[in-house]
């Protein structure tokens, strides 16, 4: 679409972080992926940096993994995908790995959660 190569010559990085994921997906999924591999640099900056927004993250990665798809050599520039792997690895080894077991008993009609 014109509006994201016209607005800041495409580069994503000028954009407003909060609402990028909402036309992220829609990108990613665009015949042309010229306006993607120009904002890779700004996706690995987004899934690999610290902060909380797990939704731009999560565009990051599908705006990445559509790159790849189609262009599977820029995974290998710059050393970009062992970047990816220790982002990745970071955010799967701070995930709880406890499980929560409920159990309930009835008494009298009423259910107890334990």
């Amino acid at each position: 679409p014109v509006f994201f190569k016209d607005n800041f010559g495409g580069d994503f990085s000028y954009y407003d972080l909060d609402k990028i994921h909402f036309f992220a997906s829609l990108l990613s999924e665009l015949g042309d992926s010229r306006l993607l591999i120009q904002n890779l640099d700004n996706f690995q900056n987004w899934l690999t940096s610290e902060h909380d927004s797990a939704a731009l993250k999560i565009q990051a990665l599908c705006c990445i993994m559509s790159v790849c798809k189609r262009c599977p050599q820029l995974l290998y520039e710059q050393d970009r995908g062992r970047k990816i792997e220790a982002a990745l690895q970071r955010t799967l080894s701070r995930a709880s790995l406890e499980t929560k077991t409920i159990s309930s008993t009835g008494v009298f009609g009423f259910k107890f959660l334990a």
